[in-house]
Protein backbone atom coordinates (compact mmCIF):
# COMPACT_ATOMS: atom_id res chain seq x y z
CA UNK A 1 0.00 0.00 0.00
CA UNK A 2 2.86 2.47 1.25
CA UNK A 3 6.10 4.09 -0.78
CA UNK A 4 9.04 4.29 0.89
CA UNK A 5 10.81 7.49 2.12
CA UNK A 6 12.71 7.23 -0.79
CA UNK A 7 10.53 6.23 -3.10
CA UNK A 8 11.45 8.16 -6.55
CA UNK A 9 8.90 10.78 -8.06
CA UNK A 10 5.67 9.29 -9.57
CA UNK A 11 6.13 6.41 -7.49
CA UNK A 12 2.10 5.24 -7.50
CA UNK A 13 0.65 3.49 -4.10
CA UNK A 14 -1.72 0.77 -4.81
CA UNK A 15 -4.93 -1.44 -2.68
CA UNK A 16 -5.02 -4.46 -3.73
CA UNK A 17 -8.76 -6.85 -3.28
CA UNK A 18 -8.97 -10.35 -3.10
CA UNK A 19 -11.05 -12.65 -1.77
CA UNK A 20 -10.26 -16.35 -0.01
CA UNK A 21 -11.80 -18.80 -2.52
CA UNK A 22 -11.12 -23.02 -1.18
CA UNK A 23 -7.90 -21.94 0.87
CA UNK A 24 -6.68 -19.70 -2.05
CA UNK A 25 -6.35 -15.89 -1.94
CA UNK A 26 -8.04 -14.45 -5.53
CA UNK A 27 -7.10 -11.35 -6.65
CA UNK A 28 -9.90 -9.43 -7.39
CA UNK A 29 -9.62 -5.62 -8.03
CA UNK A 30 -6.44 -3.22 -8.36
CA UNK A 31 -6.51 0.78 -7.49
CA UNK A 32 -3.52 3.02 -8.17
CA UNK A 33 -2.94 6.34 -6.27
CA UNK A 34 -0.49 9.08 -7.63
CA UNK A 35 0.31 11.43 -4.74
CA UNK A 36 -0.77 14.49 -5.09
CA UNK A 37 1.47 17.82 -5.89
CA UNK A 38 -1.51 20.18 -6.15
CA UNK A 39 -3.97 19.73 -3.81
CA UNK A 40 -6.01 17.09 -6.22
CA UNK A 41 -5.73 13.33 -5.71
CA UNK A 42 -6.71 10.72 -7.83
CA UNK A 43 -7.70 7.03 -7.33
CA UNK A 44 -7.83 5.36 -10.30
CA UNK A 45 -8.82 1.36 -11.33
CA UNK A 46 -6.06 -0.63 -12.54
CA UNK A 47 -7.58 -4.05 -12.85
CA UNK A 48 -10.18 -6.13 -12.43
CA UNK A 49 -10.88 -9.44 -12.77
CA UNK A 50 -13.86 -10.95 -13.95
CA UNK A 51 -16.53 -11.72 -11.24
CA UNK A 52 -16.53 -8.28 -9.91
CA UNK A 53 -19.76 -6.20 -9.18
CA UNK A 54 -20.92 -3.46 -11.45
CA UNK A 55 -21.40 -0.35 -11.35
CA UNK A 56 -17.55 -0.45 -10.68
CA UNK A 57 -15.74 2.64 -9.43
CA UNK A 58 -13.01 3.64 -11.93
CA UNK A 59 -11.84 6.95 -10.60
CA UNK A 60 -12.51 8.92 -7.54
CA UNK A 61 -10.60 12.81 -7.38
CA UNK A 62 -10.17 14.29 -4.15
CA UNK A 63 -9.83 18.10 -3.82
CA UNK A 64 -8.11 18.75 -0.84
CA UNK A 65 -8.83 22.27 -0.26
CA UNK A 66 -12.71 21.67 -0.08
CA UNK A 67 -12.90 18.41 1.33
CA UNK A 68 -14.87 16.82 -1.58
CA UNK A 69 -14.70 13.89 -3.90
CA UNK A 70 -16.00 13.17 -7.71
CA UNK A 71 -16.30 9.02 -8.40
CA UNK A 72 -17.04 7.77 -12.37
CA UNK A 73 -18.15 4.10 -12.97
CA UNK A 74 -18.10 1.75 -15.12
CA UNK A 75 -21.38 0.56 -15.33
CA UNK A 76 -20.91 -2.80 -17.14
CA UNK A 77 -18.13 -5.23 -17.82
CA UNK A 78 -19.02 -3.77 -21.93
CA UNK A 79 -18.62 -0.18 -20.88
CA UNK A 80 -14.90 1.07 -22.65
CA UNK A 81 -12.25 2.50 -20.26
CA UNK A 82 -12.75 5.87 -21.85
CA UNK A 83 -16.51 6.21 -21.58
CA UNK A 84 -17.05 6.04 -18.12
CA UNK A 85 -19.95 7.88 -15.99
CA UNK A 86 -20.22 10.28 -13.09
CA UNK A 87 -21.59 8.27 -10.43
CA UNK A 88 -21.19 9.61 -6.87
CA UNK A 89 -20.08 13.05 -5.19
CA UNK A 90 -19.47 13.57 -1.76
CA UNK A 91 -17.62 15.27 1.43
CA UNK A 92 -15.35 13.98 3.60
CA UNK A 93 -13.49 14.64 7.27
CA UNK A 94 -10.70 13.98 8.38
CA UNK A 95 -9.61 16.24 11.12
CA UNK A 96 -11.33 14.67 13.88
CA UNK A 97 -13.98 11.82 13.13
CA UNK A 98 -13.68 10.28 9.67
CA UNK A 99 -16.65 11.07 8.30
CA UNK A 100 -17.90 10.44 4.72
CA UNK A 101 -20.70 11.48 3.08
CA UNK A 102 -21.23 9.79 -0.25
CA UNK A 103 -24.38 10.86 -3.10
CA UNK A 104 -24.51 7.81 -4.84
CA UNK A 105 -25.65 9.69 -8.42
CA UNK A 106 -26.75 6.67 -10.50
CA UNK A 107 -29.46 5.59 -7.71
CA UNK A 108 -29.79 9.14 -5.87
CA UNK A 109 -29.17 7.07 -2.69
CA UNK A 110 -26.68 9.30 0.16
CA UNK A 111 -24.99 7.01 2.77
CA UNK A 112 -22.62 8.38 5.36
CA UNK A 113 -20.02 6.44 6.85
CA UNK A 114 -18.34 7.29 10.54
CA UNK A 115 -16.08 6.49 12.36
CA UNK A 116 -16.03 5.20 15.88
CA UNK A 117 -13.04 6.83 17.35
CA UNK A 118 -11.74 10.28 17.18
CA UNK A 119 -8.08 9.41 16.35
CA UNK A 120 -7.85 7.49 13.19
CA UNK A 121 -4.55 8.71 12.18
CA UNK A 122 -1.30 10.24 13.04
CA UNK A 123 -0.45 13.36 11.30
CA UNK A 124 3.41 12.52 12.78
CA UNK A 125 3.16 9.13 10.53
CA UNK A 126 3.56 7.79 14.20
CA UNK A 127 1.38 4.97 13.21
CA UNK A 128 -0.86 3.44 10.32
CA UNK A 129 -4.20 4.44 10.01
CA UNK A 130 -6.38 2.82 12.06
CA UNK A 131 -10.21 3.06 12.04
CA UNK A 132 -13.88 1.22 12.51
CA UNK A 133 -16.45 3.02 9.98
CA UNK A 134 -20.16 2.68 10.29
CA UNK A 135 -23.15 3.22 9.25
CA UNK A 136 -24.06 6.23 10.11
CA UNK A 137 -28.00 6.34 10.35
CA UNK A 138 -30.37 9.88 10.15
CA UNK A 139 -30.19 10.37 13.75
CA UNK A 140 -26.65 10.45 13.58
CA UNK A 141 -25.94 7.03 15.75
CA UNK A 142 -24.16 3.89 14.56
CA UNK A 143 -25.30 1.03 12.84
CA UNK A 144 -24.04 -1.70 11.42
CA UNK A 145 -19.36 -2.07 10.82
CA UNK A 146 -18.56 -1.16 7.02
CA UNK A 147 -15.02 -1.13 7.04
CA UNK A 148 -11.94 -1.37 9.36
CA UNK A 149 -8.66 -1.81 9.31
CA UNK A 150 -6.00 -3.53 10.52
CA UNK A 151 -2.01 -4.51 10.97
CA UNK A 152 -1.40 -7.28 9.38
CA UNK A 153 2.60 -7.90 10.39
CA UNK A 154 3.65 -5.19 12.67
CA UNK A 155 6.59 -3.58 11.91
CA UNK A 156 6.01 -3.23 7.87
CA UNK A 157 5.42 -0.33 6.25
CA UNK A 158 4.25 -0.82 3.73
CA UNK A 159 0.96 -3.54 4.63
CA UNK A 160 -2.88 -2.53 5.97
CA UNK A 161 -5.14 -4.79 5.71
CA UNK A 162 -9.12 -3.17 5.13
CA UNK A 163 -12.09 -5.39 5.71
CA UNK A 164 -15.34 -4.57 3.78
CA UNK A 165 -18.83 -5.67 5.25
CA UNK A 166 -20.23 -5.64 1.55
CA UNK A 167 -19.09 -4.97 -2.12
CA UNK A 168 -16.87 -1.57 -2.28
CA UNK A 169 -19.16 0.98 -4.02
CA UNK A 170 -18.31 4.29 -4.24
CA UNK A 171 -18.85 5.20 0.01
CA UNK A 172 -16.39 2.33 0.49
CA UNK A 173 -13.70 3.42 -2.36
CA UNK A 174 -14.09 7.07 -1.08
CA UNK A 175 -12.31 6.01 2.30
CA UNK A 176 -9.90 3.69 0.44
CA UNK A 177 -8.95 6.57 -0.96
CA UNK A 178 -8.41 8.91 2.10
CA UNK A 179 -6.95 5.30 3.66
CA UNK A 180 -4.14 5.72 1.28
CA UNK A 181 -3.38 9.00 1.54
CA UNK A 182 -2.70 8.59 5.27
CA UNK A 183 -0.53 5.16 4.53
CA UNK A 184 1.15 7.52 2.07
CA UNK A 185 2.04 9.99 4.81
CA UNK A 186 2.77 6.39 7.66
CA UNK A 187 4.34 4.51 5.53
CA UNK A 188 7.26 7.40 4.20
CA UNK A 189 7.79 8.46 7.68
CA UNK A 190 8.14 4.10 9.37
CA UNK A 191 10.79 3.24 6.45
CA UNK A 192 13.37 6.32 7.19
CA UNK A 193 16.51 4.92 8.70
CA UNK A 194 16.73 6.16 12.57
CA UNK A 195 18.76 9.36 12.84
CA UNK A 196 20.07 8.15 16.58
Amino acid sequence: MGLPYNAPMGAVLGASFAFWQNGVRTPLLQYNMTPSTNGVWDLQLGEAQPGVTYPLVQNISYDLASSTFAASCLTSPDTPVNASTPCANGSYNIDTYLDITTNNTLTNNVTELRGVDSVWHYTDGEDAPNYILCDGEPNKSLSNTAMLTAVVKPGSCFLLKVCMARDPGADLMAAIGLTLMQVDNWSSVCSTPNSN
